[in-house]
């Protein structure tokens, strides 16, 4: 992005609208190639982190539940249940911070370009040197 970017923003040049700021269209074709490619694989970690890992922590919690409310089992009947498997898949913090990379890559898609960036920190500060 940075090699093949010319020019600044300003009140005339609006967020989205690239063909100011790249010299020739295909720039623009590959950057947001890339960040489709980039999106379509946030949402399948999103996706698979869900299928794989979200309904054993889910059921690991409800069995906990059990064991620590032996004679409350029969309130899983009714709306509790629902709360308590909300409750324990937003608990799983690495599926949180998924759906947050896939939403910085969604508004990188859509707006700005430069938004990558957060994620390029993110992996970044992953990486100890």
């Amino acid at each position: 992005v940075a090699l093949v970017y010319e020019g600044s923003y300003s009140k005339d040049h609006k967020l989205g609208d690239f063909s100011k700021h790249y010299a020739k269209h295909w720039y623009v074709l590959g950057i947001f190639c890339l960040g489709l490619l980039h999106f379509v694989g946030c949402i399948c970690l999103v996706l698979f982190h869900i299928i794989a890992y979200s309904n054993w922590l889910i059921k690991m919690g409800l069995n906990n539940w059990k064991d620590e409310h032996k004679t409350e089992h029969h309130k899983l009947n009714g709306p509790l249940l629902f709360f308590l498997t909300a409750y324990y898949f937003l608990q799983d913090t690495s599926l949180i911070m998924k759906v947050a990379l896939a939403g910085v890559s969604f508004l990188g898609l859509h707006f700005d370009y430069l938004i990558f960036s957060i994620h390029l920190m993110y992996v970044c500060a992953q990486f100890e040197t």
